[in-house]
């Protein structure tokens, strides 16, 4: 798993929702069928109801599908992602949770 996975898996997981989904859609600059996405509400929260379905559907994802749909989402979000993961190598490490510090991610949080 890389870096696009995790970012993935985290924003599409937020499409369940009714809010967040019209913002994807208008602000995400993908088209209707791309990546095999419905840009429909309804299909959007029922395709990413569950985390299992997000999982699923970002590892059906080749390498180039990975990481335009996260320069996608990144837009949408208005987070940069996309452009901070350009280039760079990912390393995971098993830790505790509790040693993990989380800082703002959004200018709205």
């Amino acid at each position: 798993m890389n870096a696009y996975h995790v970012y993935l898996k985290g924003e599409l997981a937020k499409l369940r929702h009714y809010d967040d989904a019209p913002c994807f859609i208008n602000q995400s600059g993908c088209a209707d069928g791309a990546f095999g996405l419905q840009l429909n509400e309804g299909w959007l929260a029922q395709r990413f109801a569950t985390q299992a379905g997000v999982d699923s559907y970002v590892g059906s994802l080749d390498e180039p599908s990975l990481v335009e749909l996260t320069a996608r989402c990144s837009q949408w979000r208005q987070n940069g992602v996309a452009v901070k993961l350009q280039g760079r190598h990912a390393e995971f490490l098993p830790i505790a949770a509790e040693n993990v510090l989380v800082c703002q991610a959004e200018p709205c949080l």
